[in-house]
């Protein structure tokens, strides 16, 4: 027999040598979910959108096919739900069925019954999708999903956080309403981050009024960059991960893969160069200035006090 989802995981992860809680400070969820997983205990969970996004997360950090597990997941959900719908399929004794034949009355009563089970049945769907807790998804300034908290080194005197939601759903950041777009997106508006931790609370309020919450907590790091002549900055990962190569000065400062909520401090006297193979999931901030890394590797040069991009 296949090994299951969370033997793969649980065996890689040993293999790595890495514990629970190691997984749980770099991925920013709990231990309970990680120990879940392993298990393969996905009722701890509010819907399989998020048992499949804990997932992916976990075997991308580990090395594996995410994609490959999350294949697996729906596999295994489905064909569980197959064989939990014929277990419940008994067929009717021969006896039973020449009775229904021969008796209309039967026959209509039976027929009844069958449409009560498939009324009640929907019904309960419903009221359980009703219910639900609404899904959401931050997207910036971090990568992170409903019913979690992260906290995260910030450089920046702003912030803007944008997601996603289902339709129908109301978004608050901080008790603040915040509009959504008609492809379910949301976008607040500049927030200050001027506290040495700041706290933001973001919610999703459905139809019915229940909430899903995600707590982002954004720790100021600023007085490397403040007291920096020249060029000085950060580079943020704000999704998944990336491989980042930085020189400064000629210098190589980091060459590395780096995952999300990671921060590069960028400090040079006369010049940067920064390579990377994932240009979407960072952002750059130079001399309080957002860049971007396109085709070429980003260079830029400081002359006369004025800062050129080559």
């Amino acid at each position: 027999m296949n090994p299951s989802i969370g033997e793969r995981l649980k065996s890689k992860r040993l293999e790595l040598k890495l514990t629970v809680e190691k997984v749980s400070n770099e991925l920013k969820i709990r231990p309970e979910f990680i120990k879940a997983l392993e298990a393969d205990d996905y009722t701890i969970f509010a819907s399989d959108v998020y048992a499949k996004g804990f997932i992916k997360n976990y075997a991308k950090f580990l090395g594996l096919n995410s994609e490959n597990f999350t294949a697996v997941y729906r596999r295994d959900i489905e064909s569980t739900r197959l064989q939990t719908k014929k277990s419940k399929d008994t067929p009717l004794d021969s006896r039973s069925k020449r009775t229904f034949a021969f008796n209309r009355k039967s026959i209509r009563y039976f027929l009844f019954i069958i449409l009560l089970t498939f009324v009640t049945f929907g019904l309960l769907k419903l009221l359980n999708k009703t219910f639900e807790p609404p899904y959401i998804e931050l997207l910036t300034p971090t990568n992170i999903y409903a019913n979690s908290s992260t906290a995260m080194d910030y450089y920046d005197k702003t912030v803007r956080i944008t997601g996603r939601v289902n339709p129908n759903t109301a978004v608050k950041v901080n008790s603040i309403t915040v509009g959504t777009k008609p492809d379910n997106t949301f976008e607040s508006d500049l927030f200050p981050v001027t506290l040495e931790k700041n706290t933001f609370l973001v919610e999703a309020i459905s139809s019915v009024g229940v909430v899903s919450r995600i707590e982002l907590i954004l720790n100021k790091k600023n007085n490397i960059l403040e007291e920096a002549k020249g060029i000085y900055g950060i580079i943020q990962i704000v999704n998944d991960s990336a491989n980042i190569k930085v020189i400064t000065d000629n210098t190589e400062q980091a060459n590395a893969l780096f995952f999300v909520n990671d921060s590069i401090p960028v400090i040079a006297k006369s010049s940067i160069q920064i390579e990377t193979d994932q240009p979407d999931n960072i952002k750059i901030f130079i001399n309080e200035k957002e860049y971007k890394v396109l085709d070429e590797p980003l260079k830029l040069r400081l002359e006369n006090d004025l800062l050129i991009e080559d």
